[in-house]
């Protein structure tokens, strides 16, 4: 049996003990489903506020390596100014919970630019920590977040 005949046949063994598993406890949401949504969440989301330094390290860092990986402009994002929360939604009843927030922005090239940006709960690496995204409103040049940061944006 070659290698990959094998490989196959193991993922298709444990996928056939989860399944087993899951219809055990009563399914995905059953009362054995301890996920995010469980009573070990003994209260709010205390994660990162939007002016904490390490966040907007993190905005200007993604900003710069964007830059210079797609656009070659190198354009930097000197500094965050006025940071401030637009939203906040809370991880019940979603998985995750979102921090929206606002900020001025002065780039490399003198000009004065709107970011939004958010910080989300378990969306660090592997699922730890917090992960944190933005988008330069009017400018959204990779159009990730089109039209306009409309999906960056609280909702």
């Amino acid at each position: 049996m070659s290698n990959v005949c094998r490989m196959a046949a193991a993922i298709v063994f444990l996928a056939a003990g989860f399944a087993a598993s899951v219809a055990q406890a009563g399914g995905l949401h059953g009362d054995n489903f301890t996920f995010h949504g469980s009573a070990e969440r003994s209260g709010g989301w205390t994660g990162p506020s939007c002016d904490n330094p390490t966040v907007m390290a993190r905005v200007r860092s993604r900003f710069a390596s964007t830059e210079a990986a797609y656009w070659d402009s190198g354009l930097t994002m000197n500094t965050l100014m006025r940071p401030r929360e637009i939203a906040y939604r809370d991880w019940t009843p979603m998985i995750t919970a979102i921090r929206s927030c606002r900020a001025d922005a002065e780039l490399s090239d003198g000009r004065s630019i709107d970011v939004v940006y958010w910080v989300r709960s378990e969306q660090g690496f592997a699922g730890h920590g917090y992960g944190v995204d933005y988008c330069i409103l009017g400018e959204d040049w990779p159009y990730a977040y089109a039209p306009g940061c409309r999906e960056l944006l609280p909702r």
